[in-house]
């Protein structure tokens, strides 16, 4: 399928165009092409099309099936739905798939599927944490790149990139692609929930990426270059929920606050946040009263299951005293098989309900962007303030010492000076010194004393 690439980017580029009955195309994969065309005058918004090769009769002539992808953005303004910009229509030709599948597109090279299927095998020991990040990891590249469900059946919707060769890839292929997991609807609607679809298509990527590296550098592959993926540049940080966090006179305050206001079920789910540090979202949230074990003084968190959804796998959190005093409270009198803490309605906490969280936190007096992942960055972040291990903190908080290091004690420099003089060695008391030495903050230079 050969074509001369035309400038169709930007609108002032196509308005350039001669108005045809021909499409104008440009090559964006191997046999894919994206087209647009517009033949009735300038005023008229033109359409975008893609154009496949699927195959080849038997003397040669190539199958072509084209479709049209939507309305351009040359007069309205692009929705993602119908009217498109040149970036949303690139991700949806990409993704464009006919009703034959092109047989032998790869060309007995390394695809997509294979890379993936790779990279599946890389370390990891079969029911340790690692071999559970990775199952969790490979799922979600199953159903991002490979557009399949974990048991193996395809999704609903087009194909996504498992059938391309490696080789083939181009960089504004993938660029497209990432860029199309993003949520863009909610970029004017939530600004929060549009920096989380940027992040978790940024960390998508980023194990995608990986598989087509690993791939890169085995030599029997035969891939001839990594441009295609470098340089597609990354989405950059555009916040942090997990920065807002509280002290603890504070989270006390705002925890009363939420029952003074009637939202006591939320209140105890803040309050079960800020004494676990649990992980929000379906960790804690859909437990049952039989998961507390008052005798132990922990809380048992289940393996990943249809009702509990632990990233880091089965384990304990040990309790403190009031924590006990805490849960012993609210399950009181209360079945087994009950919800741990129970939403409003009495059933287990829907885990999408952040608007209602964060509605709730704003008339409790929490800061603007406080979230329910602030109380887990708060426990943490008090913890660590004791000088207690890190390695004791990360397991009973279900996360790891690079991280806790990273996102947590990188934001505590003030404390540094008060931990190092609480904890570290001391080699005889102070008042067993021979000399006696005055600190001044004001002075830059120790004095002696008398």
């Amino acid at each position: 399928m050969r074509t001369a690439n035309t400038q169709i980017k930007t609108l002032t580029q196509r308005q350039r165009l001669t108005a045809r009955t021909a499409p104008y195309f440009n090559s964006i994969a191997p046999r894919r092409l994206l087209g647009y065309s517009r033949h009735r005058g300038e005023r008229i918004a033109g359409c975008w099309l893609v154009q496949v090769e699927i195959g080849r009769t038997e003397t040669g002539k190539p199958i072509r099936r084209r479709g049209k992808l939507g309305t351009a953005d040359d007069i309205d303004e692009a929705n993602g739905n119908g009217i498109l910009s040149y970036q949303q229509a690139l991700a949806a030709a990409i993704k464009w798939c006919p009703d034959v599948v092109p047989s032998g597109s790869s060309g007995g090279r390394v695809t997509v599927r294979d890379a993936v299927a790779q990279h599946r095998n890389f370390g990891g020991k079969h029911g340790d944490k690692t071999d559970r990040a990775k199952i969790a990891a490979y799922n979600n590249l199953r159903w991002n790149v490979l557009r399949e469900k974990s048991d193996g059946t395809p999704r609903e919707g087009p194909r996504g990139l498992a059938d391309l060769a490696v080789a083939d890839l181009t960089t504004d292929m993938l660029k497209a692609w990432r860029d199309a997991l993003i949520n863009h609807a909610t970029k004017a609607t939530d600004e929060r929930a549009y920096i989380a679809s940027r992040a978790s298509a940024e960390r998508t990527w980023s194990g995608f990426r990986s598989c087509l590296q690993q791939a890169y550098l085995k030599k029997e592959n035969g891939i001839p270059s990594a441009d295609a993926w470098r340089n597609v540049v990354t989405l950059g940080k555009k916040g942090n929920a997990r920065l807002i966090h509280f002290e603890l006179d504070e989270a006390s305050k705002i925890i009363d606050a939420a029952r003074a206001n009637a939202d006591v079920e939320a209140a105890n789910l803040f309050e079960a946040y800020m004494w676990t540090g649990s992980r929000p979202g379906g960790e804690l949230a859909s437990l049952r009263v039989c998961d507390f074990n008052p005798r132990l003084q922990v809380l048992m968190i289940p393996d990943r299951s249809e009702t509990v959804i632990s990233k880091t796998g089965q384990r304990q959190i040990a309790l403190t005293d009031e924590a006990t005093v805490f849960f012993l409270r609210i399950t009181a009198g209360r079945p087994a098989s009950a919800p741990l803490l129970p939403s409003p309605e009495g059933r287990h906490w829907d885990t999408q309900r952040s608007h209602y969280f964060r509605g709730v936190l704003l008339r409790a007096g929490a800061p603007e962007g406080a979230t329910t992942y602030s109380f887990r960055h708060s426990h943490i972040s008090r913890w660590v303030e004791t000088g207690e291990s890190l390695k004791v903190i990360a397991d009973n908080c279900g996360t790891s010492v690079s991280m806790i290091e990273q996102v947590y004690a990188k934001s505590l420099p003030s404390k540094v000076r008060e931990m190092v003089q609480r904890t570290a060695p001391k080699l005889r008391r102070l008042d067993e010194r021979q000399e006696v030495m005055e600190w001044s903050p004001t002075h830059a230079k120790p004095q002696r004393a008398g």
